[in-house]
């Protein structure tokens, strides 16, 4: 800043707010607190906001976060969980997958996948993504049961195919 003083020219100010510029909407606010202390404020209360079921606010705070930080899977996860509240498998099938590319070992994001997955009708998807969260924790009655019916929605939809196929 030193450069951009009283005594700068008027192509020294454009330099800097060419280069500085693209920072200007990191700080929302003067007084807001450093972005290190604000990003782990506003995840917690985008949590908060998801534990009592306001999923719009959640994701709000969750899209704020990722746009100044790309890659937070917290937020990549809160909004994937804002998505499966509201039933829309599409677009939380796209916010788990990105999450379990990071955090592949999370039992609750895979088995929430695969939820998705049988609401979109792909029911290999959703067979390995049960197996995957059983394998991970063999105990997890909820994953086994989960895996059950998959399995057994993808063999009643094969037998049913084969069975159109041999009315023809």
């Amino acid at each position: 800043l030193d450069h951009v003083g009283p005594g700068a020219d008027g192509q020294q100010l454009e330099a800097f707010l060419r280069t500085y510029r693209p920072a200007e909407p990191l700080v929302p606010q003067w007084l807001e607190p450093p972005l290190a202390e604000v990003v782990p404020a506003r995840f917690l209360l985008g949590r908060a906001y998801g534990l009592r079921g306001d999923w719009d606010r959640a994701e709000a705070q969750a899209r704020w976060i990722l746009d100044l930080v790309p890659g937070h899977v917290g937020a990549r996860v809160l909004i994937a969980d804002a998505m499966f509240a509201r039933q829309q498998w599409g677009a939380a099938a796209e916010h788990y997958r990105a999450y379990l590319q990071r955090q592949p070992n999370d039992v609750r994001a895979l088995m929430n996948y695969g939820v998705t997955q049988i609401g979109l009708e792909r029911l290999d998807a959703a067979v390995d993504a049960f197996g995957r969260a059983s394998a991970l924790e063999p105990a997890n009655a909820r994953a086994k049961e989960l895996l059950a019916m998959a399995e057994q929605d993808r063999a009643s939809l094969s037998i049913a195919a084969g069975c159109e196929r041999e009315s023809f």
